[in-house]
């Protein structure tokens, strides 16, 4: 009977032990398991680390992998999650040391799927995913506190990861270190990339000379180049502006007014600009060599005749832009 007692004494110790375990160690024993830096929170251990009293922080993302939800900001924002859980687990393997200062508390952050956990996210109710909840330390005992006492991260347009950092810090009033780890993928291929163009270059040497040296090379680069700056291109891209608008009476192609355009409208005047160009170097340049003097005649009345109609196109175009220009060329 004695050994009996001994033995239910030693199992108390253990369990007062193990009630006693450190926030820190509590999260060492199961990344230990799991290889991650987060918890990995489901139902059957949500209510052990979320309820009742806890004198740590808990950042906790409740999202889900499954295919057939197909939540792409989940996706999208699952990295920075993971990134900023690993830089504070590299800074604090062991948490954080309070001394004499009880307002310093040890963060954590959980991660939970909806597969894993369809009683914690009926709980909340949720309506959509991903949800992003912080969870301050608490002395109330009660097994639901988390359900009363938290604040959500707000999703905005931005760098997800200085976004999370800069709330995370707000709401535990730590200081966070965001470690981004080495992409040795990228960094293997632009290794072999620069080692393919150095060798490249030493092996075409010589045609890498002429082709540089060109003239048509470098006229060809400079009229795309003109070409792209003067068309609305860059204006297009700033204003994020529709391809076309659709009215009432059909598609709108052209912006009333000189301080709008659309991206159709960019794509047509280019066009227009490129081929007035061309005519004007086979004019300039290419005609003239022709030893015929009737095949020259004939090729120059066809530039002219092409010349004559892109321009017509653009003074029309012009006048819709601009009500009650007066010009018209042949249309």
């Amino acid at each position: 009977m004695f050994g009996v007692q001994k033995v239910i004494a030693l199992f108390l110790s253990l369990a007062v032990v193990i009630a006693g375990v450190a926030p820190a160690t509590l999260q060492n024993q199961l990344t230990k398991k799991t290889g991650s830096k987060w918890l990995q929170i489901t139902d059957n251990n949500y209510r052990d680390i979320m309820g009742g009293a806890r004198d740590y922080h808990l950042v906790l993302m409740m999202t889900t992998d499954l295919t057939m939800i197909n939540c792409v900001l989940c996706q999208e924002f699952k990295p920075a999650f993971s990134l900023m859980a690993d830089s504070w687990f590299q800074d604090h393997p062991t948490g954080v040391s309070g001394g004499d200062n009880n307002d310093i508390k040890d963060v954590f952050f959980g991660y939970t799927d909806f597969a894993n956990s369809r009683a914690l996210f009926s709980e909340f109710g949720l309506q959509s995913i991903p949800k992003v909840f912080y969870f301050p330390p608490t002395n109330s005992k009660l097994p639901s506190n988390y359900l009363k006492s938290y604040t959500e991260y707000p999703f905005y347009q931005g760098d997800h990861v200085e976004l999370l950092k800069n709330w995370v810090s707000e709401n535990t009033g730590q200081t966070f270190n965001v470690y981004v780890p080495l992409n040795y993928n990228l960094i293997i291929f632009n290794a072999v990339m620069t080692f393919v163009v150095l060798v490249s270059v030493y092996l075409f040497s010589a045609k890498l000379k002429k082709l540089i040296a060109s003239k048509f090379l470098w006229c060809a680069l400079s009229l795309i180049a003109v070409l792209l700056f003067t068309c609305g291109s860059m204006f297009n891209r700033i204003r994020n502006t529709p391809f076309v608008k659709e009215t009432e009476n059909g598609p709108q192609y052209f912006a009333p007014g000189q301080q709008a355009q659309y991206g159709i409208e960019t794509q047509l005047i280019s066009f227009l600009y490129g081929v007035l160009s061309l005519c004007v170097i086979l004019l300039v340049k290419k005609l003239p060599q022709l030893s015929d003097g009737k095949v020259q005649l004939l090729g120059s009345a066809i530039v002219c005749a092409i010349v004559l109609f892109a321009y017509s196109m653009l003074l029309n175009i012009f006048s819709v832009k601009s009500q009650g220009y007066p010009y018209r060329l042949a249309i």
